[in-house]
């Protein structure tokens, strides 16, 4: 995991490693049925929805690229960005460049049910998970 992902959204981390213990805690190691698909998260760093997505994508264990965009300035956003999510909103990931989940609540649900890192097995607390997909 990147230093700059480490220092921006490690309080999302310890409020969720705070409201859980070990047994249920949602950053357990995971395995992932999407090894053979190609991600790829299309992000802003200083974007609150994408780095709940990116610290979900690690801690998955989900092989994706990353690609940052501005979503801010002189050139505005780029055509191909704009092609993949008319609002004009991050994060983005895109399974096999053919299924485009533009919001960061669907990308959760992709990742909860396409890995095990959210799983009956691993005894995870329901309302523990939401609240955290809420800050």
């Amino acid at each position: 995991m990147n230093a700059f992902l480490v220092n921006h959204c490690l309080s999302f981390v310890w409020l969720l490693l705070l409201s859980c213990d070990v047994t249920t805690c949602v950053l357990c190691c995971a395995t992932t049925n999407m090894d053979n698909s190609v991600a790829k998260f299309v992000t802003n760093k200083m974007c609150p929805f994408a780095q709940k997505v990116w610290i979900a994508l690690e801690a998955s264990d989900t092989k994706y690229s990353m690609s940052e965009v501005s979503l801010y300035g002189a050139g505005g956003k780029p055509a191909w960005f704009m092609n993949l999510n008319p609002a004009g909103t991050v994060p983005i990931l895109m399974i096999d460049g053919d299924n485009v989940y533009p919001d960061s609540e669907l990308i959760l649900d992709y990742i909860r049910d396409n890995t095990g890192l959210h799983s009956p097995e691993k005894n995870v607390d329901e309302v523990k998970v939401q609240l955290w997909r809420d800050i």
